[in-house]
């Protein structure tokens, strides 16, 4: 089962950022039609997103589609996003044929469990760095998965100081593994424990323009995540 979430403008606009600087592909369905079309994201120009489908393209003319709703899907680091948009425009005499699409306002990004946010069975230390501190705060990693992590933190020095959808960095030992991480995230969300102490806060992690030593400490961490998962999973479960 598979579930979307909306990401949030800043989050949104980052997507569209990485989608197209990587051309991804598209898949579109045309609503109210019982058609599909696929094509590669080009370039994003006055509120548009140009769009290049391959030759041959489309049965209808392109002019039949001006003003058509569509649902776009589209693969990315490999997750999942879907948004819906219209049909603005198309360009003439091109081979490929190509289409506009308005740029949408709300993407979503669904949830393939492909891993399972797994609990630190015991405490680990979470590092945390924040812009606009010269010092990292230290707390407890609570939760880790292949796209975020959890961490509770001294809410006390950090409640005005963290901010929803700040970018920070974060930095943890995984024991099962031996391996340390330091990695750039972008905070989700922040909620006070009961006790009013401490701050539980969800981050994602973020990595716009990956380098090759970031890229390579992603797929560290996805590696170990899935080989934790898989160890405690019980002989004949199914995934």
């Amino acid at each position: 089962m598979q579930a979307a979430i909306e990401l949030t403008p800043r989050q949104t606009a980052r997507v569209l950022e990485q989608a197209l600087r990587a051309h991804v592909r598209l898949e579109i369905e045309l609503a109210a039609r019982d058609e599909r079309l696929a094509g590669r994201l080009l370039s994003r120009q006055d509120g548009l997103l140009l769009i290049e489908l391959p030759d041959p393209g489309p049965a209808p003319p392109l002019t039949s589609l001006i003003g058509a709703f569509c649902d776009v899907t589209m693969i990315l680091s490999g997750q999942r996003y879907l948004f819906a948009t219209c049909v603005a425009d198309y360009v003439e005499n091109t081979l490929p044929q190509r289409l506009r699409l308005a740029v949408p306002e709300v993407v979503q990004v669904t949830n393939r469990r492909r891993f399972d946010r797994l609990r630190q069975p015991h405490p680990a230390p979470l590092q945390l760095w924040v812009t606009r501190a010269p010092r990292p705060w230290v707390g407890t990693l609570t939760s880790l998965g292949p796209a975020g992590l959890g961490g509770r933190l001294p809410r006390a020095e950090l409640d005005d100081l963290l901010l929803i959808e700040d970018e920070v960095r974060v930095g943890f030992h995984l024991p099962s593994t031996g391996e340390s991480f330091d990695l750039a995230a972008v905070v989700c969300f922040k909620t006070p424990t009961l006790d009013g102490q401490r701050l539980d806060v969800g981050l994602e992690l973020c990595v716009p323009q990956p380098d090759e030593p970031t890229q390579r400490a992603l797929e560290r961490l996805r590696t170990a995540l899935a080989h934790g998962y898989t160890r405690s999973r019980s002989p004949g479960e199914s995934a």
